[in-house]
């Protein structure tokens, strides 16, 4: 069995999923910090997740003995704010750290378009100079209303058909905790194939 997490400083998403694809269990954690202080924050935030972990794994009955992998989706760079960035990058590697506490295995990365390219096939094409290249442009330009968070949940949602989304209640749309649940799951599953665990 596997886990895959899709990390930020303000929640987590988490899956776990057999060594041959199927869903276990999809949810996300909501990350609170009572500390003024951004690094207090950030190793507050962490160990929460830890704990969080932990609980999960106690009542899903010893099944941590039966994991052997747990994907991460890497940090992108890039922001227009260093300190956010920072942040997410410290979040990242105290999570990591707590993983292979709590496992004794260091977590495997995937970068969100590694595993985007695996999940999305249909994003693959043939470039002018003969190049395989995964964009979604076209696609954008059809449509301007177009969001790849939304595309990847639906994607998700037409596997598995038996998710429970989490809407926002004033208007009854789809709330962002959905988009890290099902960067999750994305990352567990492409993570399989990354690393040929999953090889149908």
């Amino acid at each position: 069995m596997v886990i895959g997490l899709d990390i930020s400083t303000s929640c987590i998403g988490i899956c776990y999923m057999t060594d041959s694809g199927r869903l276990i269990k999809l949810e996300h954690l909501v990350l609170e910090s009572k500390e003024n202080n951004d690094q207090f924050k950030i190793i507050e935030k962490s160990l929460l997740f830890k704990e969080k972990l932990k609980e999960e794994l106690n009542d899903m009955e010893g099944i941590s003995k039966n994991i052997h992998h747990v994907f991460v989706e890497s940090p992108q760079g890039g922001s227009q704010n260093p300190t956010t960035q920072s942040m997410l990058f410290a979040m990242n590697t105290l999570c990591c750290y707590h993983i292979e506490n709590l496992f004794s295995f260091k977590p495997k990365m995937i970068t969100v378009r590694e595993a985007r390219q695996i999940f999305l096939p249909e994003f693959l094409h043939i470039n002018k100079q003969g190049k395989k290249v995964w964009s979604y442009t076209k696609l954008k330009k059809a449509d301007p209303k177009f969001q790849i968070k939304e595309y990847v949940r639906k994607r998700v949602d037409e596997k598995e058909n038996k998710i429970e989304w989490i809407y926002k209640k004033r208007d009854q749309s789809i709330h962002k905790y959905s988009y890290d649940q099902s960067d999750a799951y994305v990352v567990a599953f492409s993570g399989l194939r990354k690393y040929g665990v999953l090889t149908k």
